[in-house]
Parts: C-alpha cells; sequence; structure tokens
C-alpha cells in the first residue's frame, strides 16, 4: 500500500503527454513511475487510433485499456482489441460531403476499427500522418469498410477555428459530437461519444473509482473527461475552454506536465 494505493491518472497524449518534438518528456516518465511505486495506476485518453498509440506503449505500458478516437473506443493493448466502440450512422456521409463542399481546402479522413483511410489530401493531412506515424490508405466512400467511426478534417489552424464555429451550434451539432482535436483537426463521430464517457466506462469496466481518478490534457476534446475526474488539470498552454473547467494548471507539455500534475497531486493529498 502507498500514499496513491486507489488513485488513476488519465491522461491525454498531443500536447499534454508528449512534447512538441512529439517525444515523452523524461519527467512524465520520471513521475509516472513514481507515481506507481506508491500504488497508483496510469492510462491514456486520446483522439489518436491503436495502430498510432501503439509507440508509446512501451515506454508508458498503461496498467489499464487505453481510451480512443476521442472516446469512442477503448481498446486493449494487451490482448490487441476493442473492449468497447461507438460507430457513426449511415448518414454520416451527408455531414462530411456537406462540409466537404464548404470547406474545399480540408483534407479528409475516414476512420473505421482497422484503418485509417483519406478521401483527399493535402499539406495537413500529411502532417497529421508524419505526426502520428501510421499507415493509411487513400480511399473513397464506396472501399472503406462499414461501420465508420469518425471523421477527420485536415487544414490550416485558422480555417479549423471557422469550422468549429459554423458547426458547433448547426442541426448537425445535435446528432454528431463535433469538436477541435488540435489546431489543424476538426472531427465529427458518434454523439454519445467523448473521453469523459469512455472514461466512466473504463472506471465500470476496471473497478476503479473517478473520485480518486485525476484526468489531464489540452483541448476541448478532454473536456468532458477532465470535468469527469475529481482532479481536473489543464496544461497551462490548453485551451481556454478546458483550462476554465480545470482546478489545476499545470507546466507546459515541453516541460513535464504530467509529473508535474503527479507532484502537486502528492501535495493535495
Amino acid at each position: 500500500m502507498g500514499k496513491f494505493s486507489g488513485y488513476v491518472i488519465c491522461s491525454d497524449i498531443d500536447g499534454t503527454l508528449i512534447t512538441t518534438k512529439h517525444q515523452i518528456h523524461p519527467k512524465n516518465l520520471e513521475a509516472i513511475r513514481f507515481f506507481r511505486q506508491n500504488g497508483g495506476k496510469f492510462t491514456l485518453a486520446t483522439g489518436r487510433m491503436p495502430k498510432s498509440v501503439e509507440q508509446f506503449i512501451p515506454q508508458v505500458q498503461p496498467d489499464y485499456p487505453v481510451i480512443v478516437l476521442n472516446g469512442c473506443g477503448i481498446y486493449d493493448f494487451k490482448q490487441k482489441q476493442y473492449l468497447w466502440v461507438l460507430t457513426l450512422e449511415e448518414d454520416s456521409k451527408d455531414v462530411a460531403e456537406e462540409i466537404m463542399h464548404n470547406h474545399p481546402e480540408s483534407g479528409v479522413a475516414i476512420v473505421n476499427a482497422k484503418d485509417t483511410f483519406f478521401l483527399n489530401d493535402n499539406e495537413s493531412a500529411r502532417y497529421l500522418r508524419e505526426v502520428e506515424g501510421f499507415t493509411y490508405h487513400m480511399g473513397s466512400y464506396e472501399t472503406v469498410e462499414k461501420p465508420w467511426i469518425k471523421f477527420v478534417f485536415c487544414q490550416k489552424p485558422e480555417y479549423t477555428v471557422a469550422m468549429r464555429e459554423a458547426y458547433r451550434n448547426s442541426p448537425y451539432a445535435q446528432k454528431y459530437k463535433m469538436v477541435q482535436s488540435g489546431a489543424p483537426y476538426f472531427e465529427f463521430f458518434n454523439r454519445a461519444a467523448n473521453k469523459g464517457a469512455a472514461l466512466k466506462r473504463l472506471s465500470q469496466m476496471c473497478g476503479f473509482s473517478l473520485e480518486r481518478t485525476a484526468a489531464i490534457g489540452d483541448n476541448e476534446n478532454d473536456l468532458e473527461m477532465v470535468k469527469t475526474a475529481h482532479y481536473k488539470a489543464a496544461v497551462t498552454n490548453a485551451n481556454p475552454i478546458l483550462k476554465n473547467a480545470a482546478d489545476i494548471i499545470t507546466v507546459c507539455n515541453d516541460e513535464g506536465s504530467v509529473a508535474d500534475l503527479i507532484y502537486k497531486l502528492d501535495g493535495l493529498l
């Protein structure tokens, strides 16, 4: 039994656990070891698909299954399978086509349980593939196997902001979850899916208490997760929407934000 026995930390990856050079800060790894040595458990919640998360698993070795695809799925890396997943309805194609028509500058991808398929390409889409390091395919609506999980629109950050503002209060937002998951990325997926709902489900699956759970992130797709956890944390360079919901503000991701959260928790408990 240790000081952190029964406590769980759930961390976002991009902009939180990893630096702007897309590496896990050594301070984070050291602090996670300290957290575990004193009884704590650690896992991840990300917008990435499992293939893109795999590169971090050997270093992090999450204690519980990982929340992926912005809460659309929970994936067990030990069993190499989804434990739970939410998919899109058939008419999601119509929504995607309207957004593509209104924003021809976007690179667009469909994600299913197996892979990521790009309907068209641009510089931001190529950057996404480079950063996340996943294999991909070019495809079409007809060639991408259903069910689909989410659509990702990739464009310059100023266009992402415009898309978010145009669609967040649209009729489509009543049916689909629409979020900015990073400066160049706008996504939509099942309305019931978010990292917070997935965290609740994960706590039920694994038997840990949300009253002893901390969550940390940097963007608006982390909002429900941070609100769901008892200890609500955001990096100092987080989206203002998320920072307003957080009780704990850490250093930026380039300075070891997860480590800062752990040591702040150490002082609180």
